[in-house]
């Protein structure tokens, strides 16, 4: 059973370096939505994001998007009263794209 370690998750993040500047050069072009928020957690469902994605979603004119890593997170999520969308889908990078607010916690694997 291999575990996570510092040195090959930040060797992967400077390996997605092209992939960010892409994004960010992208962001530039599309209009971002003020009411909507994208909130992800690379350790799943849980802790503080969970806390932030439901207290987000009781203002009523803010749209809270979960992103999850895998289709049991999705549902999970759902299951939850929270609107969710695969992280790694095209719906899940265009609602990232379009959000005003990112929520990033345990680092950039929260969200893309």
């Amino acid at each position: 059973m291999s575990g996570f370690t510092f040195a090959v998750g930040n060797l992967a993040k400077v390996a997605s370096l092209p992939l960010y500047g892409a994004g960010a050069l992208a962001s530039w072009f599309v209009p971002r939505d003020d009411s909507l928020w994208v909130v992800g957690c690379g350790t799943g469902l849980a802790e503080g994001p969970l806390a932030v994605a439901r207290a987000a979603s009781a203002v009523p004119a803010r749209r809270v998007v979960w992103l999850a890593s895998d289709a049991d997170e999705a549902s999970a999520a759902r299951t939850r009263g929270l609107i969710a969308f695969r992280k790694r889908s095209w719906r899940g990078f265009w609602t990232t794209m379009r959000a005003r607010v990112l929520v990033i916690t345990h680092g950039f694997g929260d969200v893309n």
